[in-house]
């Protein structure tokens, strides 16, 4: 009984695996964000501090890198300037939020409640639009990859010699023997 598969396009099974990956990221902030917010997961205040001095460098890094993809055309090819837009306002939620919080040690719980769950809750909607849009419009450097592997195997099939003009060329010169 043979079975007719069809091959998978590469370019399809890339943008199928780019959107599994953010489908998988956005479930597991998903999940973080909603057993935050109901309080299953509790930080102590040393997490606290830990989470607002890593997250005023996060957010001051998406912001940064929106910029960076603006001002490089080289970097503007390769990655989707969407994705950096759909960030922008969670690094800014996240400078103002860590500023305020590092101003006021004496909070209560539920500022940090609130304000670590909704970040993630709002990481986990974009990484799913993410993951449905790249599906239909890839990212440009998503395919550079696969252009350098198919650039490589036309280099190495032209470089190895045929078997058969060896064995051709083996039998002439013992022939010549």
């Amino acid at each position: 009984m043979e079975v007719n598969k069809k091959k998978m396009n590469p370019e399809t099974k890339m943008k199928l695996i780019y959107s599994i990956e953010l489908g998988v990221c956005a479930v597991v902030f998903l999940v973080l964000g909603i057993l935050e917010l109901t309080k299953v997961i509790t930080l102590s205040t040393t997490y606290q501090n830990i989470f607002k001095w890593v997250t005023i460098f996060g957010g001051t890094w998406l912001v940064i890198d929106l910029c960076w993809a603006i001002a490089s055309r080289n970097r503007r090819k390769r990655i989707a300037l969407i994705d950096k837009i759909i960030m922008v306002p969670l690094g800014i939620y996240l400078i103002i939020f860590d500023i305020y919080g590092l101003a006021n040690s004496s909070l209560p719980y539920d500022y940090y409640r609130f304000g670590m769950s909704i970040p993630f809750i709002y990481i986990s909607l974009a990484y799913a639009f993410q993951g449905i849009y790249h599906f239909y419009n890839p990212v440009p450097g998503l395919f550079e990859d696969i252009k350098n592997e198919e650039e490589k195997e036309n280099k190495v099939e032209n470089i190895e010699p045929n078997n058969d003009e060896e064995v051709a060329l083996e039998e002439d010169n013992n022939k010549n023997v």
